[in-house]
């Protein structure tokens, strides 16, 4: 790649991102494509970002041009799957990507290589399955997978995996046999996300904290009894931990903050018809089962993506928010028509939001992908 181009577009980048007043922030589109879906985005130390898409699989994004790592059959060094379902990109560069049915992998960029690792029946020590959910590198440098027989903690010398499955009686152990998302806090707790099967609709999973030095997992079960303690909800969306250090979870039943040390969550709603702070009132039922994700940007405005309800950005200096996009109905309405020409934001369905190294906010979903 031409590093002038590079530089000369990511300058630009940074100069249209430098942040404005709340009334004049607007989006600028950057990838349109309406068939497509970008699950996840990260920016490696080169300043590349990868995408993760459900119908192109992984994709490298230089800034002009999109370059897809497809499976080649002759060629046991090239990406397993096209079913890739969680990125991260590690400490050291190398980029690591969880594969529906077909493991792990291991993706060099200096070489474009990729290293596999599968589940081996008759190897205690292999990945615990073929199906990895999620992948989290903690501020040790270790790796955690989590898989749908359990969590996995890789040893990046060795190649091989030590198991925390769920064990029957073990008051200690991990609540259900498959996880679907870790998350690490500031004082390096894992909180693990768990359920008993991906097509189990019915029954409430549950929200782990897992203390890496002493072994013990702790759940935090939906308790009917006591409406404000536990997760009050059947799944949970995403975790987060902000510069407050307030404790967000985001599940099919609204937005919560938790108070990790004794269990109770409180509900917040945001409220994408007021300029106002979040509140604990119900002011937005419409958009309480939507809600995908929380984040902060560099200048700490707090983020909340609604999916086909658009995204909210609150102001915690000014205590007002500012709702993007419009309210998409896929039943009623064609994405191709549906752009909120106030703000610029042309995605539909809103499933993610990254904070790019050089300060943008970028928003990703169903049709593409879009910079502030």
């Amino acid at each position: 790649m031409n590093k002038l181009i590079f530089s000369i577009v990511f300058c630009l980048l940074l100069l249209k991102g430098i942040e404005l007043p709340a009334q004049s922030l607007r989006f600028k589109t950057v990838l349109d494509n309406p068939n497509s879906l970008i699950v996840d985005m990260k920016q490696d130390k080169l300043g590349f970002f990868w995408l993760l898409t459900n119908t192109s699989g992984l994709q490298k994004f230089d800034g002009v041009k999109i370059q897809s790592f497809l499976n080649d059959p002759g060629n046991p060094n090239s990406i397993s799957s096209g079913q890739v379902s969680s990125l991260i990109i590690d400490a050291d560069n190398i980029i690591w990507l969880g594969i529906h049915g077909s493991g792990l992998d291991r993706l060099d960029p200096s070489t474009n290589t990729f290293t596999h690792f599968r589940h081996n029946p008759t190897d205690g020590f292999s990945l615990g399955n073929d199906t990895v959910n999620t992948i989290l590198e903690d501020h040790s440098g270790n790796l955690w997978i989590g898989t749908n027989q359990g969590l996995d903690l890789l040893d990046r010398k060795t190649g091989t995996f030590t198991h925390y499955s769920n064990k029957n009686n073990d008051p200690d152990g991990n609540s259900y046999p498959q996880v679907f998302k870790i998350y690490e806090d500031r004082n390096g707790i894992l909180w693990i996300y768990g359920r008993s099967s991906a097509k189990d609709h019915i029954s409430p999973g549950a929200l782990n904290r897992f203390d890496p030095i002493t072994i013990k997992f702790t759940p935090y079960f939906q308790d009917p009894a006591k409406a404000n303690n536990g997760i009050p909800a059947k799944f949970i969306k995403d975790i987060y931990e902000d510069s407050k250090n307030n404790f967000w979870i985001v599940t099919d039943a609204g937005l919560y903050a938790m108070d990790r040390n004794t269990g109770k969550c409180t509900r917040y709603y945001p409220d994408p018809f007021n300029s106002s702070t979040l509140s604990q009132s119900p002011v937005a039922k419409a958009a309480v089962s939507d809600i995908m994700f929380v984040t902060e940007d560099s200048s700490g405005a707090f983020w909340v993506g609604m999916g086909e309800k658009g995204l909210n950005r609150y102001d915690p200096v000014t205590k007002t928010s500012m709702h993007f996009g419009v309210f998409y109905d896929f039943l009623l309405v064609s994405a191709s028509n549906k752009m909120d020409t106030a703000t610029g934001l042309n995605i539909p369905f809103i499933i993610n939001g990254v904070s790019s190294k050089d300060g943008l906010f970028w928003v990703l979903g169903l049709g593409g992908l879009s910079q502030l």
